[in-house]
């Protein structure tokens, strides 16, 4: 409920009891005065006509004020007499309302008072400093469930005074990310990117493009590192994942040309300097794929559910994906994906050169990898809050069948 409906609830409900506290006076009062207008044009009209019986004869002037007297002495009593029969429902219309405002704001009060919720607030904010930094560090493994509740408190609190806050947005995209609500994380990085592109946002929003292993954001993320190579073309951190995005939307020159900046930066053993240049050989020699003794024959995952993950508890229609990518973070491009109507669980799941996302980038290129094995509601790569999973490094010898056991255990 918004702010606005609730302001126009509580004047709602202010002008209900108002009214119904005030129209039984007003509606008696209203009766009391007819009443009382009839009566008194009652003894009027008598008053006149003893006037004129007097005036005539027919009784004496002792009589007639004798008479008048008690016609307006009656009039009185009966007015004190109402008023005295009103004063107790009056009283008790006062008692019960005072009792029913006492017991409405009494209930207002304990369910809805935020008293609790701002100080968590101010705690939250006073943290805020502390986890960003921890945050930024890429210490987000070692939060606990208060630490990332408060940071999250903080973090939607500043953005709310701070629409325009373009670290704020970084941090929550980074705090979604830390969670695997990908696709929150992306939107959160998008609007920081849009406010400022500076460096450090820049770079995150250009990895979590990459990670989501998507075509079209990948392509994005290209078309941004052009641009920010030109503009800062120091930084080295861009060309290297220039190389990563042009491998995976297989471009060989734009691969090539950016891998060659940062080639000797990185050592001889680096996964990822081994993985762009095995995906630069396959690209140069796209036939090379069919020598079968240099290729992954099979991996085969054999995937179970986790003691705390009930069967009873997945979706009726959901889907089962498995997949392998680069154990890299820059280069989160599924090699293969499979993906099944939810089976009866354990069940193995083979991954293979045929189930590439796509063509030129394949399982058997991948030395260092992870599996992953999820549960999703649809058929979509993409990690989505209440989607299950497990996750699994390895590493594969082209040539060789493989093996591997993935519990799922983990909700995201």
């Amino acid at each position: 409920m918004s702010w606005s409906v609730f302001h126009l609830f509580s004047a709602g409900m202010l002008t209900f009891l108002i009214m119904l506290v005030v129209l039984p006076f007003w509606w008696q009062r209203a009766t009391l005065s007819k009443a009382r207008a009839t009566n008194v044009a009652l003894i009027r009209q008598r008053l006149e006509e003893l006037s004129r019986e007097a005036s005539e004869g027919l009784i004496s002037e002792r009589d007639q004020r004798q008479a008048s007297d008690e016609l307006k002495l009656a009039l009185v009593d009966e007015y004190s007499e109402n008023e005295q029969k009103n004063a107790p429902v009056k009283v008790g219309l006062i008692i019960l309302f005072a009792v029913f405002a006492f017991i409405v704001g009494g209930y207002v009060y304990l369910n809805v008072n935020q008293l609790e919720g701002v100080q968590r607030q101010q705690d939250a904010v006073s943290a805020l400093p502390e986890l960003s930094a921890q945050l930024a560090k890429g210490e987000a493994a070692g939060f606990t469930t208060k630490d990332v509740q408060n940071l999250a408190i903080a973090i939607r609190h500043r953005l709310r005074q701070e629409p325009a806050d373009a670290k704020g947005w970084m941090f929550l995209g980074r705090l979604n990310s830390s969670l695997g609500r990908e696709d929150q994380a992306l939107q959160a990085l998008e609007k920081a990117f849009s406010i400022s592109d500076d460096v450090e946002i820049a770079s995150s929003y250009v990895r979590a493009l990459l990670a989501t292993g998507q075509r079209p954001q990948i392509a994005r993320a290209q078309r941004i590192l052009q641009q920010l190579i030109i503009k800062y073309p120091q930084i080295n951190d861009y060309s290297l994942m220039m190389a990563v995005a042009s491998a995976q939307l297989g471009d060989l020159r734009a691969t090539r040309a950016a891998f060659e900046t940062v080639r000797a930066l990185l050592p001889e053993d680096n996964t990822l300097r081994q993985d762009l240049e095995q995906r630069i050989q396959q690209m140069e020699n796209p036939s090379g794929q069919s020598n079968e003794s240099e290729s992954l024959a099979t991996v085969a995952v054999a995937v179970k559910l986790g003691q705390n993950i009930n069967s009873q508890d997945l979706p009726e229609n959901g889907f089962l994906i498995v997949f392998a990518q680069s154990k890299t973070r820059e280069n989160r491009m599924p090699a293969a994906v499979v993906k099944l109507p939810l089976p009866e669980f354990p069940v193995t799941v083979i991954l293979s050169d045929e189930n590439a996302m796509v063509a030129g980038y394949t399982l058997s290129m991948l030395k260092e990898a992870q599996l992953v094995a999820r549960i999703s509601a649809d058929e979509d790569v993409s990690a989505a809050a209440g989607d299950l999973e497990g996750r699994l490094n390895v590493s594969l010898n082209p040539g060789n069948s493989a093996q591997y056991t993935i519990t799922i255990d983990k909700e995201l």
